[in-house]
């Protein structure tokens, strides 16, 4: 299924940059499509390997606890983020939460 999605993104690459679609973005609509689906299989192949890797610490772990996994992760980034403006210093109390949902549960072992 990578291999699928590397093929995309490179396929979409390649059509964005035979249109000139990184020289001149206006009224390019080809580029633009080909601008889309190398999003579509770059994305897809690096949220395949984040759950590959996920697998490696969650073996057992379902999807949707894995994605549950990714949500707790990203909010932690957010509010460490935040906190450098000034304004993560009110949300950084609720960073507990997704610290312990990253704390293995006997079914994810």
């Amino acid at each position: 299924m990578i291999i699928l999605y590397i093929l995309i993104a490179v396929v979409g690459g390649v059509i964005a940059t035979v249109t000139g679609f990184f020289q001149d973005p206006s009224n390019n609509p080809v580029g633009a499509l080909g601008m889309i689906v190398f999003c579509i299989g770059f994305y897809g192949a690096v949220i395949h390997l984040w759950f590959k890797l996920l697998k490696v610490f969650y073996p057992k772990a379902s999807t949707g606890r894995l994605w549950g996994i990714t949500g707790y992760i990203l909010w932690i980034i957010v509010v460490v983020c935040l906190c450098f403006t000034g304004i993560g210093a009110i949300s950084l109390v609720t960073i507990k939460h997704p610290i312990r949902g990253l704390i293995p549960t006997s079914a994810d072992k």
